[in-house]
């Protein structure tokens, strides 16, 4: 952490947009609470649960989703998550993730009223679409009425952190720019940096955290990739995977476990198979 003396300082070995720490302060409440209520100006009153890589499957083996961190009210979900680069399909895969939260939000014989509403937040470090703003949200609209909203009780918003400096006063923008510059400049950057000193003070027990974090993720991933496997006749060798997995565990290169396990198909055929050449794990 720095203060803004306006010097510049390179960023920490451990930055609020690593995975792990970002899932680690975020699910606690104070935070996940106050980042909400800034984003969509409401009031969480009700916050029954908050879990990082919260993943949601099905028992049919369709595709499911991992989600960085969630939280559950009566009637209502949330989701927040830190994106550092750019995806395919980012748009398809965010809506995705509505329709899997809200798959699940209703039982047989309730009616869509109940339904409830889900929230998907999003900081990113890139602009994600490319107009320069500093915040998009998401809005259905009738084509040929396009002052009329539809009531699909989804809310999107994405954040393009870079922007920071474009944003209004407020916890978003005061967390945007704490994510880019590291600066602590008022309440909420100096709550959440009192978690980071606390998460970088005891670098063990986060490692086995990290290390359980990654391993599921990575679980959840195999599983993934065998369901794809057998539509798309592309497999990439199951046992390989899990043997490159297992080896960057061992040498601590979590960012490229993470960036694996969000890789799928062809593509996460090719980079099991780079990284099996590097790492000698191929005779």
């Amino acid at each position: 952490m720095r203060q803004t003396d306006g010097k510049k300082t390179s960023k920490p070995a451990r930055s609020i947009q690593e995975n792990l720490l970002f899932c680690w302060v975020f699910e606690q409440e104070d935070v996940f609470r106050e980042i909400i209520e800034a984003a969509w100006s409401i009031k969480v009153q009700d916050l029954e649960v908050v879990v990082q890589e919260k993943v949601y499957k099905t028992p049919d083996g369709t595709k499911g989703i991992r989600m960085d961190v969630w939280g559950r009210g009566k009637a209502v979900q949330w989701d927040v998550e830190m994106q550092r680069k750019e995806l395919v399909d980012f748009d398809a895969r965010l809506g995705f993730y509505h329709t899997r939260m809200q798959g699940g939000a209703i039982d047989a014989g309730e009616e869509y009223s109940e339904l409830g509403d889900t929230y998907v937040l999003v900081f990113c470090d890139f602009d994600p679409y490319g107009f320069g703003d500093p915040v998009y949200n998401w809005l259905t609209v009738l084509d040929n009425h396009r002052d009329y909203s539809i009531d699909d009780r989804r809310h999107t918003m994405l954040v393009n952190m870079k922007a920071w400096r474009q944003m209004p006063e407020g916890q978003i923008r005061e967390f945007a720019q704490y994510a880019e510059e590291d600066e602590v400049t008022g309440q909420l950057s100096s709550k959440i940096d009192s978690y980071v000193q606390r998460f970088r003070k005891h670098p063990t027990e986060r490692m086995a955290e990290e290390a359980v974090m990654l391993a599921s993720s990575f679980q959840f991933m195999l599983d993934e990739e065998r369901e794809a496997s057998r539509a798309e006749g592309e497999a990439c060798g199951r046992d390989e995977m899990a043997a490159v997995a297992k080896a960057l565990l061992r040498a601590e290169r979590f960012e490229d476990l993470r960036a694996l396990s969000e890789l799928q198909g062809r593509e996460l055929g090719d980079a099991v198979s780079r990284y099996a050449e590097e790492l000698g794990l191929r005779g």
